[in-house]
């Protein structure tokens, strides 16, 4: 880790192309120190090409800034405010050969960042760094500002301009995993920041954060915390625990209903097999109607072979449920088991239970998945899902590339992104109202 402390003023002029007296070092960080009272904020996994989040604390700087499941970290380091051209002349001194060294500028009052990577000079021991561009401090009030660019190197062609003024430096290690971003926090001094570069689409966002210190005093005394309110915390957190499980109860009361009404638009249409599992799917969540018809493909053969064994299982289940809808054969044999429901449905048609073609999508992506095209009118269409969308999970598991979450089966909650908002959606009553209109 850099440390920096304020130095004498500099007037004079610095050239960053120039190359440096020393060889360059690697940054280096120490392990993980558990103790380490410092949090950023957000939870994290790695990925293909760094690190995906996948939660983020809130009242965090991270969810300040408005960071979100799913971006993807792909470098982090150390971010300073430079207090003279000589911070910059370290910074490239000390460049380790890979990753880049992060530039926050203002420019004409608009803040920009550009992630540089210096250029060789020599070989062997000679070997040098450099960026091709100038800096200066003209008086102690005024930022860091570039004086001069040299055409052709790597500040030229970053874009960077005369005039450009340096607000914050950070060498950027790349690409990065999760132990780099634990090993960043852990050693965090309390100065500065930790910047942390992502990919949201096919847009770069630059996040700097402070992490908090967990272990720092309350602001206001009188207001530590109690037993009694922890108590009281617990249970409030207990309550809408117990809201949410009712909220998916609910919901999944409502997908069984919705199953029904798919089944019988599938058998309106001659799709017996689709209409044998949409009945299934019914009856395992307890809909004595879905249970009856079942039993009837179960009887007849429809949609796949008769089975005689679990039709009056099926039809016992029926009236046990609602006698409204038992059938005659309910006496016949004991009412049918969720095991056998579950063998059931996967015995009939698996394809029909793949994401793509259940939910209507074509997706791409390795690290972050996208949506590139929705089948009008499908699932997908009907829940406002449109190109661009990110599928961040599927009942409540994190995606691995697009082509291994189209072929999940049973997709029946989808976490996504769109337009910088996430959202749940459910297989819910939507296509049974369209369906049965």
């Amino acid at each position: 880790m850099i440390r920096h402390a304020r130095r004498a003023f500099l007037p004079s002029l610095f050239l960053v192309f120039l190359m440096a007296l020393l060889p360059p070092a690697a940054l280096a960080q120490s392990g993980p120190q558990p103790t380490s009272p410092w949090r950023l904020g957000i939870n994290m996994e790695d990925a293909q090409n760094g690190v995906r989040v996948v939660g983020v604390t809130p009242g965090s700087m991270a969810a300040e800034q408005r960071m979100i499941p799913g971006d993807l970290i792909f470098a982090g380091g150390y971010s300073f405010t430079p207090q003279g051209p000589e911070d910059v002349v370290e910074a490239v001194r000390t460049y380790p050969g890979q990753g880049h060294i992060l530039f926050m500028m203002v420019r004409d009052g608009n803040r920009l960042f550009f992630a540089a990577r210096p250029y060789a000079v020599g070989e062997g021991e000679n070997k040098r760094y450099a960026l091709g561009m100038g800096v200066s401090k003209p008086d102690p009030d005024t930022p860091l500002t570039v004086t001069q660019v040299v055409p052709l190197n790597a500040a030229a062609e970053l874009g960077i301009q005369v005039g450009d003024q340096i607000i914050g430096l950070a060498p950027l290690a790349k690409p990065v995993r999760g132990q780099d971003i634990i090993d960043l926090v852990s050693n965090y001094s309390g100065e500065g920041s930790i910047a942390l570069l992502t990919r949201r689409g096919g847009e770069t966002t630059l996040f700097n954060l402070q992490p908090r210190n967990m272990n720092a005093p309350s602001e206001n005394a009188s207001s530590s915390r109690t037993l009694a309110q922890t108590r009281q915390e617990i249970a409030e957190t207990q309550a809408e625990i117990e809201r949410l499980e009712a909220e998916i109860a609910a919901g999944e009361q409502q997908l069984a209903i919705t199953n029904v009404g798919l089944a019988v638009h599938a058998h309106h249409d001659g799709k017996y097999a689709e209409a044998r599992r949409y009945f299934a799917g019914a009856c395992l969540k307890d809909i004595g109607i879905a249970c009856s018809h079942l039993a009837t493909y179960l009887q007849q053969g429809w949609g796949g072979p008769a089975d005689p064994v679990l039709a009056p299982g099926a039809c016992a289940r029926a009236c046990t449920l609602d006698s409204q809808y038992a059938c005659p054969a309910a006496g016949a044999g004991s009412a049918i088991s969720d095991a056998q429901l579950q063998a059931l449905l996967g015995a009939i048609d698996p394809d029909l239970d793949t994401f793509a073609k259940a939910w209507g999508l074509d997706m791409t992506g390795d690290d972050l998945v996208s949506v590139t095209a929705v089948t009008p009118g499908s699932l997908a269409d009907q829940h406002g899902i449109t190109p661009g969308t990110l599928i961040l999970r599927t009942d409540g598991k994190s995606v691995h590339g697009a082509e291994e979450v189209s072929t999940r089966k049973g997709v029946k909650r989808v976490t996504i992104n769109k337009d910088g908002e996430s959202a749940i959606l459910y297989f819910t009553a939507t296509r049974l109202e369209k369906g049965c209109q």
